[in-house]
């Protein structure tokens, strides 16, 4: 009686079939000759739902002659499988008992497929929490979320940048209007050497850095680490909310203590 053959679902493809080649060798004819069953990982197969669902399956038909089914229908090329989903491989009259339905359980944490060739052939999930030595990385941030995530620290940025050029617009007054000499000049620095202008220019570039660090931080966190979405979304608001206080406490203050004494 053989051992059930585990077989990791990680980053690359996890081939099923009677090819000798195969991840998982099916020894009968009415099996497909070379079937794939990818984890993916990639950007373009990410979906954001509100089930606890982080990485997708894609059930590709490589040209095999016996085909696959899910739900009843033939797979032309390939297919994302979702919660629900009965997979039948080989011929769809023969009805080999070699099957699977796909639960909500097998979208949530770490898994591995275990086929069982004691008998006839049965196709299975073993969910666990693996240690960090043998985490596949399929928990992976879509690169949708991140995009999303910069955008808003960019927002952000704007919105300090904003407050700094209103306030220090306010405190310089009319430009038109107002009356300098060469000792207002070199007292309030507002040539081209160094003055508030050039003091805001330096800062954005700086704060920007600090925002990317926001985003860099919590990304790294979830994607190599191993931790969950919850703590992405907290580490992201902290980050965001330290980013900020920081920049009124110190920043801006320095920004504004310069242009008011040059008045």
């Amino acid at each position: 009686m053989d051992v059930p053959h585990v077989v990791h679902l990680g980053r690359e493809r996890c081939f099923i079939g009677r090819a000798v080649e195969s991840d998982v060798y099916l020894d009968s004819v009415l099996y497909p000759r070379t079937l794939s069953k990818e984890c993916c990982h990639r950007e373009e197969r990410w979906v954001i739902v509100l089930e606890p669902s982080p990485c997708d399956f894609v059930l590709k038909d490589l040209r095999s002659v016996n085909g696959v089914y899910v739900n009843g229908k033939a797979v032309r090329e390939e297919q994302e499988l979702a919660p629900g989903d009965v997979v039948l491989f080989g011929r769809k009259t023969a009805r080999p008992e070699f099957g699977y339905v796909f639960e909500v359980e097998d979208f949530r944490e770490y898994r591995r497929l275990r086929i069982d060739r004691r008998g006839r052939g049965k196709v299975a999930a073993q969910s666990g929490r693996g240690s960090s030595s043998d985490w596949t990385g399929c928990l992976r941030i879509p690169n949708r979320v991140i995009m999303v995530e910069a955008v808003f620290h960019v927002l952000v940025l704007r919105v300090l940048g904003w407050r700094w050029a209103a306030t220090t617009a306010a405190l310089r007054g009319p430009r038109a209007t107002r009356r300098q000499n060469s000792h207002d000049i070199n007292r309030s620095g507002s040539d081209n050497t160094g003055g508030p202008g050039q003091q805001s220019r330096l800062i954005s570039p700086i704060m920007g850095a600090v925002l990317l660090s926001a985003s860099v931080g919590p990304v790294a966190a979830f994607n190599f680490l191993g931790f969950g979405l919850p703590f992405f979304v907290v580490a992201s608001a902290m980050w965001t909310a330290a980013v900020y206080y920081l920049s009124v406490k110190f920043i801006t203050p320095v920004v504004e203590g310069k242009v008011s004494s040059s008045e």
